[in-house]
């Protein structure tokens, strides 16, 4: 039983529009704080996990609203994404999906890495390095990682570069 915050009279269900408030057991057109209206089952939630909670709206969204991204690991509408999070079509990501690459620099997630600074595609971390690690070569042509170097290039084994 639900409790209608206009007739204070008990009721089976809310009428439409309103989420139920199950700390009050009553009837409510905007949820109390650091809870949610979930509108595929009109209560207020927590988490809105698998949607997003838009702090504005006080709801659950599918999608976040313009000038905010949302996170996957907070399942949160956000300013920006978090420290170690990446953005890519308004998502944050704690890691890139393929075929992108994480940039720590702009905290995106890129097809290409950027070349100024320099860096390059690591296809094991998924991130835009500096520097590939110690068992593979910069490669100039394609700013990737690589195992070895492509025919045609030889390996400069100071800096480890393909050329």
């Amino acid at each position: 039983m639900w409790i209608n915050g206009t007739t204070r009279m008990c009721i089976s269900l809310c009428p439409d529009g309103l989420h139920r408030d199950t700390l009050t057991m009553s009837c409510v057109s905007t949820c109390p704080d650091y809870h949610y209206g979930n509108q595929s089952n009109w209560l207020c939630v927590l988490a809105c996990d698998p949607l997003y909670a838009d702090d504005t709206s006080k709801t659950c969204v599918e999608i976040c609203p313009n000038g905010t991204t949302a996170s996957n690991n907070t399942f949160e509408c956000k300013d920006m994404c978090e420290y170690g999070e990446y953005e890519l079509d308004k998502v944050c990501y704690s890691g890139c999906p393929s075929p992108f690459f994480a940039d720590n620099l702009t905290r995106t997630c890129q097809k290409i890495c950027p070349g100024d600074p320099l860096t390059f595609a690591d296809p094991v971390s998924r991130r835009c390095v500096m520097t590939c690690n110690s068992t593979e070569y910069a490669f100039m042509g394609n700013l990737t990682c690589i195992k070895d170097c492509p025919i045609g290039y030889y390996r400069e084994l100071t800096h480890l570069l393909c050329l």
